[in-house]
């Protein structure tokens, strides 16, 4: 059938500069297709050779101009340039073009924003991302025709990552990278902004947002471990805290470099996406109809085209479609939705195992996924007519063609069009431009150096008439058999199969719309919870629930959570409901708790005769009443947020930052971000008082006097110890820091072990990131001594004499920098330690960070202690560093050792017996996610290896130790002992060197006088002269006596001694390279 075609070539004016003759349609703006016209060059104030597109505002007449000095690519509706251009001017105009006025001068490209009614104040508000002169980028909000320094804000206060602004409906995203880790931030409805929570141990390298409607953020986030792949998470409302909707989503690089996430929302289903996901090198397509929270494979058609059967059997075989968008505007891509055609989804796809890109063909669902039909055994482009009421099928541009297919039953019978007489590469194709016109264009050319060809087809003939009440029917959606999608009973109005009328403009697809009763279901894990097998939500093993309990301060509420969360924009209710949501509980009374005292920038270091001010932190969260903290610009100025805790500083050239909310859901009722006063609660009614270090001190009745911060001037140079003390009626806490009036290291870690022998030397030892060379101070606190230990060298050796828990404080200057590290240590006579192994799927998700290694030693200890009744204070776990995973367990003696020494050591020996037949029993296990169970295992040495250096659990070389399998023999936790004992051979041994000794120097001084002494010299020495010929090649050989081999007790002291003099870094240990200043 033949349609009735139009072909035009016109021009195409952009903006007011001269006509670039084209074979386009002359059109707006913001709809002319000019894919491959000549770059326009066009004079412009100031004069520069290339124009991109403008930005219309939703408000006009205004009008943004971003130009650039460089080759460009022209796509409709947006600003493209070159990618390895940084910045570029930005030029607004509020005539339609006629004047342009300069907004900013280096702009990041495509990184700027119109206002968001409702949430911007002004109407002509934009958010931009600026460039400085020293290459770092920044944030920036002004008006668009004022846009002067002294009228631009900072909302936040610090640098960005470059080219990480987005501004997306209620939300702004930023990206800051501290330390060599990336740091989100985001703001809700233009609060100040907070640190994105992801779950402790996610560590992403890369983060996209991909969807912020309906109330809720989701995110792909690549982790530590992944390379091509994303793991895809969702928050609350708020945006700050993610949980884990689907892991390992595919990803893929188009053609401008950009990730491409094989994830997909289906247009006009509320809460159903589409995702591909990698599992074991197979790469399958799974379906969710409650924004992730449950998730499932696609049940593949029953039948081909011709008719013949399909046997694909779930999970081994099942429909896998592909999910990527069209870089092309103009074409429909590999799937394709509408809004107005819910429960429709166009796709390509193949029948399998697994997503491959061979014996590919057409598939659309009618119900949203439940079931799918296959419509072509080629790849075509896709378009939906008519609101979605008819499909238009065209074939790839890849070969030419005269003909479209129309279907107007969802894909169940198409009808064949030629639109051309000659055959076309259709390059895209523009559909419904206005409401009511049943007009489609057609653009391509009829061979690759032909000029442009536009064919306009008006398909209202195909039409009989248009839709009466009876050509519709109702349809109600579902998830395999059940109603309740979302929280609600939906039910749409679809036209029937046989009908070919056009629908109305008035059409509506919703008919009715009621609650469902809330089911488990409708809720999620909420953060810090995963879900276990049994399908109930558990705190994850880093998470600890109590936290929440104690953030928040006497007489105030907090919520309790339930380890659930409803799904956004859900809408059921009663049921289960009040189960599931969180409770609101009275906070517990308390001593002041987690007092901290900061600078501003986080630095411990000031220039002589600065102001510096001190403000108290206590390290949890509660709620009072006062007014927002704003940035104060100030020359110097050390800020400590009055937030307990939940806020994170944020500074910038001297300015005091905002003080940002990092605080887990609401506390009292109130949302983040909190304001000064809400964070005092007990504070109100605590006595504060500080010491400078250099003989001055001040107090406060209460911290409602410091919210300022406490002002001090230091007069002469150097090291200060500011301490702060917080007392109220329920008990006392303190905290000090030192204070240094005078290539900055990014991260010091302080190595030390946990237990040490009294009177045993120890090595301390600090590691520095990056490296450096002879330009470093160390600074080394032990115990409550007032002065430290300088060094130049990153290792020290202490003998610790007194017993008891000993803390160590490492400081590190360079430059203008400090930064520290303490550990506590246990000093006591004598202890047992055991070497521990680990099944190997621990090594699959150790990112060997010390957080981690903290972590996992805690759970470690908390197996531990299930399986024997042991005080909690007499274990205490190390885990090493590097891979394999591996650990030191250390039993400590009990603090009453009244009833002597001996009775001590058979205690510990009875709890090394009880541990070890635990662990040799493989009771001692531990679960770090959701049926990911990790075994600990007593390491088995040989007596060669416990000779090489076994007590550390390294080997000589460098290398760890596995556990050795056959013939080996358990060596059973050491006592060791720092009292020396000699037993009674080894007395009489030393007594028989001593007389033999004796005897051989007085024969010696005598011989003289002893006739038959020369006699027996002179035969033997002709007895030698016989023998010199036969032993003359053993000469060299020493001559190795029993005596010589060291007892198993002597080898244990010895390797102790060793280990307790290396420290934690000696030569059995492997070490990591560290990068120095050059390489970083």
């Amino acid at each position: 059938m033949m349609i009735g075609v139009s072909v035009q070539a016109l021009s195409c004016p952009v903006l007011s500069c001269p006509v670039l003759s084209c074979a386009v349609l002359s059109c707006p703006v913001l709809s002319c297709p000019v894919l491959s016209c000549p770059v326009l060059s066009c004079p412009v104030q100031p004069h520069v050779s290339v124009v991109l597109y403008v930005s219309v505002g939703v408000r006009l007449p205004m009008v943004l101009l971003v130009v650039s000095s460089t080759t460009v690519t022209m796509t409709s509706a947006s600003v493209a340039v070159e990618q390895r251009v940084r910045s570029v001017p930005l030029y607004s105009s509020g005539d339609f073009g006629r004047k342009w006025q300069l907004v900013h001068e280096a702009v990041t490209p495509n990184r700027f924003y119109w206002s968001v009614a409702g949430l911007d104040v002004e109407s002509d508000v934009i958010h931009l991302e600026v460039n400085t002169a020293d290459g770092r980028a920044q944030y920036v909000t002004c008006r668009a025709q004022s846009c002067s320094e002294a009228n631009r804000h900072y909302p936040f206060s610090g640098y960005i990552e470059t080219n990480s602004l987005v501004v997306q409906d209620d939300y702004m995203f930023i990206q800051v990278t501290s330390a060599g880790r990336a740091w989100y931030y985001v703001s809700y409805k233009r609060e100040p902004f907070a640190r994105i929570k992801l779950p402790k141990y996610s560590l992403p390298k890369d983060m996209h947002i991909i969807s912020t409607d309906e109330g809720q953020v989701f995110a792909a986030v690549q982790e530590w471990n992944q390379n091509d792949t994303y793991n895809i998470y969702m928050s609350e409302p708020q945006g700050i805290h993610f949980t884990l909707a689907l892991e390992n989503v595919r990803a893929s690089r188009g053609l401008g470099g950009n990730s491409m996430i094989d994830l997909y929302e289906v247009a006009g289903i509320k809460g159903m996406l589409i995702a591909n996901r990698k599992l074991e090198n197979q790469v399958k397509t799974y379906i969710t109809y409650n924004k992730g929270r449950d998730w499932r494979l696609l049940q593949a058609p029953t039948t081909d085209l011709e008719g013949n059967s399909i046997h694909c059997v779930l999970p081994f075989c099942s429909l896998h479609l592909q999910l990527q968008m069209s870089e092309n505007p103009y074409l429909s891509g590999s799937i394709i939705t509408k809004s107005s055609a819910p429960g429709v989804i166009v796709a390509t796809g193949n029948i399998g195992s697994e997503l491959s890109y061979n014996n590919v063909g057409m598939f659309i669902s009618s119900d949203a996924g439940n079931s799918w039909r296959q419509i072509f055994e080629e790849e075509h482009n896709v378009w939906f007519l008519d609101k979605g009421g008819a499909l238009l099928a065209v074939k790839q541009p890849t070969v030419p063609t005269r003909h479209l297919w129309v279907s107007f039953d969802e894909g169940r019978q198409w009808d064949r069009h030629s639109f051309s007489m000659v055959p076309l590469f259709v390059d895209g194709v523009l559909v419904e431009p206005g409401i009511d016109n049943q007009i489609m264009t057609f653009f391509g050319h009829f061979s690759h150096r032909s000029e442009w060809q536009l064919i306009k087809i008006d398909y209202k003939s195909l039409f009989s008439k248009r839709c009466t009440d009876g050509d519709y029917q109702t349809w109600h959606l579902h998830n395999q058999g059940e109603p309740c999608v979302m929280g609600q009973k939906q039910i749409y109005m679809k036209r029937r199969p046989a009908s070919s009328c056009m629908l109305g403009p008035g059409y509506s697809r919703v008919l009715s719309s009621e609650p469902c009763i809330c089911r488990a279901h409708d809720f999620e894990c909420d953060y810090g919870y995963e879900r276990s097998g049994d399908g109930n939500c558990s705190p994850s093993f880093w998470y600890n629930p109590a936290t929440v309990s104690r953030s928040c301060s006497h007489g105030q509420n907090y919520l309790n959570s339930t380890g659930y969360r409803k799904v956004a924009a859900n809408n059921c209710t009663k049921g289960v409901n009040d189960m599931y949501t969180a409770r609101r509980q009275k906070c517990p009374n308390r001593a002041p708790h987690g007092l901290q005292l900061s600078t501003s920038e986080g630095k411990l270091t000031a220039p002589l005769h600065s102001n510096v001010t001190f403000l108290l932190q206590l390290q949890e969260c509660g709620i009072s009443d006062s007014k927002h903290i704003t940035p104060t610009p100030t020359p110097l100025l050390f800020l400590l947020c009055l937030t307990r805790g939940c806020w994170d500083f944020v500074s910038h050239k001297g300015l005091l930052g905002l003080c940002q909310p990092r605080c887990q859901g609401t506390y009292g009722g109130l949302s983040p971000p909190y304001k000064t006063g809400d964070i005092y609660g007990d504070s109100m009614r605590t006595h504060i008082q500080l010491d400078f270090g250099d003989g001055t001190a001040v107090s406060y009745s209460n911290l409602t006097w410091a919210e300022e911060g406490i002002k001090h001037v230091y007069r002469s140079t150097g090291i200060f110890r500011v301490t702060a003390l917080a007392e109220n009626e329920m008990g006392t806490d303190s905290t000090s820091l030192y204070l240094h009036i005078t290539c900055a290291v990014e991260h010091v870690q302080l190595l030390a072990p946990l237990v040490v022998i009294q009177n045993k030397e120890v090595n301390l030892t600090a590691v520095v990131w990056p490296s450096h060379s002879h330009t470093l101070t160390y600074f080394w606190w032990l115990g409550n001594s007032s002065e430290p230990i300088i060094t130049l060298d990153g290792s020290i050796s202490h003998t610790f004499t007194r017993e008891g828990m000993h803390t160590v404080t490492l400081q590190v200057s360079s430059a203008n920098s400090i930064l520290q590290d303490t550990k506590t240590i246990a000093v006591q006579e004598f202890f047992k330690s055991l070497l521990l192994s680990f099944s190997p799927n621990l090594d699959e998700v150790n990112p060997d960070i010390p957080e981690w290694r903290q972590d996992v030693g805690r759970v470690i200890k908390k197996a531990l202690l299930q399986v024997a009744d042991i005080p909690e204070r007499q274990l205490l776990v190390a885990v090493f560093p590097g891979i394999p995973t591996a650990a030191e367990l250390f039993l400590l003696p009990s603090k009453n050792q009244s009833e002597g020494r001996k009775k001590s050591e058979e205690e510990l020996e009875q709890i090394s017996e009880v541990l070890v037949s635990a662990l040799n029993q493989n009771l001692v296990e531990f679960e770090l996610k959701p049926a990911y169970r990790v075994i600990v295992y007593i390491t088995q040495l040989t007596l060669g290896l416990w000779r090489l250096g076994a007590v550390s659990g390294k080997k000589v070389s460098g290398s760890r130790e596995l556990p050795l399998k056959g013939s080996t023999e358990t060596l059973e936790a050491p006592l060791v002992d720092s009292i020396p004992r000699h037993s009674s051979s080894a007395m009489l041994m030393l007594l028989s060197v001593v007389f033999l000794g004796l005897a051989v120097f007085l024969i010696y001084k005598f011989k003289r006088k002893i006739p038959w002494i020369n006699i027996d010299a002179e035969v033997n020495h002709e007895k030698e002269q016989e023998m010199i010929n036969t032993v003359g090649q053993s000469e060299a050989a020493p001559k190795i006596t029993l005596s010589e081999f060291p007892t198993q007790k002597e080898m244990m002291e010895k390797e102790l001694e060793c280990r307790l003099k290396q420290g934690v870094v000696n030569s059995c240990e492997s070490t990591r390279e560290i990068p120095n200043c050059t390489t970083v």
